[in-house]
């Protein structure tokens, strides 16, 4: 399993699998979704702590923004 997980598609995969995750539960916060990784998705954890989390904090980032934007019009 460790092996399988550790490929380069299977992180591009949760990585695509955080997103849908972020947009499906309006998550605005790494920190919520560290928790919920922490707790719950374990592969994704270990890819927050080793690669994912630049992607994934300006993902949020920008979802922020775009929900910001949509408020202030």
């Amino acid at each position: 399993y460790l092996d399988t997980i550790g490929l380069a598609s299977d992180k591009y995969l949760a990585l695509e699998e955080m997103q849908d995750f972020v947009d499906a539960q309006g998550i605005i916060s790494f920190a919520a979704l560290c928790r919920y990784a922490r707790a719950e998705r374990r592969d994704w954890w270990r890819i927050l702590c080793d690669c994912g989390s630049l992607q994934m904090k300006e993902y949020i980032k920008s979802v922020k923004w775009e929900i910001d934007q949509a408020l202030n019009q």
